[in-house]
């Protein structure tokens, strides 16, 4: 008995602590709003978070470098957040990473890599799949 109340609590512990490093996309989300209000503040909890390896976190900072708010248009830094995202299995941010790849924006222009990261996105399905699905017949269209 006291084995399996001291395994809870060790359990409760670590997904604590594992809560306190991660965000959810409504936090994020709300993250972004305060920054994008006027809370610089928000910028540094956004970065902290995606230094941790938070998904949501990361592209939110590819779209902030992306589209200049508050900070001067990165396209580099875009690119590495989207990346990292990417790499986590974020359809969004494999469709971002795609554009990147495909006009040449933040990477090196490589169509290769460009329909590898569409295809990635278009196997998860969803909203950004569907999206990739449409991109990836447009490729294919206009060969």
């Amino acid at each position: 008995m006291k084995k399996a109340a001291l395994a809870i609590a060790i359990f409760a512990l670590v997904g604590l602590s594992a809560c306190s490093h991660s965000l959810t996309h409504k936090q994020t989300a709300h993250l972004l709003t305060k920054y994008l209000n006027g809370d610089v503040t928000a910028l540094a909890q956004l970065q902290k978070f995606a230094r941790r390896g938070d998904v949501e976190a990361e592209v939110d900072l590819g779209h902030i470098y992306r589209n200049g708010r508050g900070v001067p248009i990165n396209d580099a830094k875009s690119a590495y957040w989207y990346r990292k995202a990417a790499r986590r299995g974020n359809t969004g941010a494999e469709v971002d990473l795609a554009g990147d790849y495909a006009n040449g924006q933040g990477e090196h222009k490589n169509l290769t890599k460009a329909v590898h990261w569409l295809r990635k996105a278009a196997e998860q399905g969803g909203k950004d799949g569907a999206i990739a699905r449409w991109y990836l017949g447009l490729m294919q269209k206009h060969r």
